[in-house]
């Protein structure tokens, strides 16, 4: 062929690709699979981040549901009537916790005693670091106690644009505190 021929078979070419490409402007066919691919990741990423931000919430709401519980043990003399040790405070923070993923591992109670309120220090929570036991002082009648809950949160579905890990490796603490004044019951309880 001479080069008449190669410019007919480029003038083909390029008019059967405009062709091509009109038709495809005017086709209407496969829309809304093409629209349903583009919106499926962003809006499954958007839905999940609501599930796991609504888990998160109820989780954290759980901890502070279990801090009121072992809070009121202690500010009513429970604990120091020596009815109820460490032990018997972390099982009833677990028994709140059971709901949304247990306390193997995961739960850190810390208990202490002021003198007054100004002697209350609020130092930021130890939650991933627990060399040793954290302390449990659970004060005497009248004394200013803090009861602190960290609980370390899994986090189900990382990555999907929104940073929920705080300590590392997936993680996220979650810290409840309550400080009180126990109640007299020196004279009750005797």
């Amino acid at each position: 062929m001479g080069e008449t021929g190669r410019s007919v078979e480029r003038g083909n070419a390029t008019r059967s690709f405009r062709g091509l490409l009109r038709a495809f402007s005017r086709a209407q066919d496969g829309v809304a699979a093409l629209e349903f691919g583009l919106l499926a990741l962003p809006f499954l990423m958007i839905l999940m981040a609501t599930i796991e931000l609504s888990i998160l919430m109820a989780t954290n709401s759980t901890v502070s549901s279990a801090l009121g519980a072992a809070s009121r043990q202690i500010r009513t003399g429970q604990v120091q009537a020596g009815d109820l040790d460490r032990d018997d405070i972390l099982n009833t923070v677990c028994d709140f916790l059971n709901n949304v993923g247990g306390c193997d591992g995961k739960l850190y109670l810390e208990v202490r005693n002021f003198s007054q309120f100004s002697a209350y220090n609020s130092n930021e929570p130890i939650c991933s670091d627990r060399g040793g036991e954290p302390p449990f002082e659970p004060g005497a009648a009248g004394d200013v106690v803090m009861v602190r809950i960290c609980y370390i949160y899994d986090v189900l579905i990382p990555g999907v644009g929104i940073t929920l890990a705080t300590i590392g490796d997936d993680k996220r603490a979650i810290v409840s505190t309550s400080v009180f004044r126990n109640e007299p019951f020196g004279d009750i309880l005797q």
